[in-house]
């Protein structure tokens, strides 16, 4: 049996569930703002429900060009730039520790599952000893 929980198991699906989530409430509230209370509500659904379920399927795809999209403005702009050099070191390393954990913890339990079908696999091949 499988002991990793849901969120390490599940991690594809619960980012699309949150991002999509979060698609459809700004779509459904841009169709009220666009066009009234009456056909931002009865009809706004459907077109917000087309954006989340895309954004749902490409979410780590908008996560990594919006992270790469806040680095390069923190790199290049000077306020960027002065942003950064007004932080301890302590405190950027206290903001990027905590993804960097979750990235390897990631990446670990990947490597785990992938070694424990393969054990299990060849077990099932070679048959009852």
């Amino acid at each position: 049996m499988n002991e990793t929980s849901w969120l390490g198991r599940n991690w594809y699906r619960a980012g699309g569930a949150v991002f999509g989530g979060m698609a459809f409430l700004v779509g459904w509230i841009y169709a009220i703002a666009s066009y009234g209370f009456f056909i931002g509500v009865a009809l706004g659904w459907i077109p917000a429900g087309i954006v989340a379920v895309l954004v749902g399927f490409l979410w780590p795809v908008l996560l990594s060009l919006l992270v790469l999209a806040m680095l390069a403005v923190l790199v290049f702009s000077e306020d960027g730039k002065r942003w950064l050099r007004s932080w301890p070191l302590w405190a950027n390393a206290l903001v990027l520790l905590p993804l960097v954990l979750f990235a390897v913890y990631q990446w670990a339990t990947d490597i785990r599952d992938w070694w424990v079908a393969r054990s299990q696999s060849k077990i099932s091949q070679r048959g009852p000893s």
